[in-house]
């Protein structure tokens, strides 16, 4: 949780940049591995259909039409 911290009180793309592979390590590669253990449990339920590859959400945020200008997400979206 240190890391969401940091970038909602930094909230820069320098400083991003330089904590990116940080960012992979300790929040896609875990979070990633969750979700597919959870669709191989899920697999079953849903025998006829193929689910898709899971994915986390990307942290960047589109800010063309936002009135919030800050480039990254703090926290997971409500």
């Amino acid at each position: 949780m240190q890391f969401w911290h940091e970038l909602a009180a930094e909230m820069s793309r320098e400083w991003f940049a330089a904590n990116k592979q940080r960012y992979e390590t300790v929040w896609v590669e875990p979070i990633t591995a969750l979700l597919e253990g959870v669709a191989r449990e899920l697999a079953p339920a849903y025998r006829p259909l193929k689910l898709g590859q899971p994915k986390a959400l990307r942290i960047y945020r589109d800010v063309r039409f936002s009135a919030d200008k800050t480039p990254y997400r703090p926290t997971s979206p409500r």
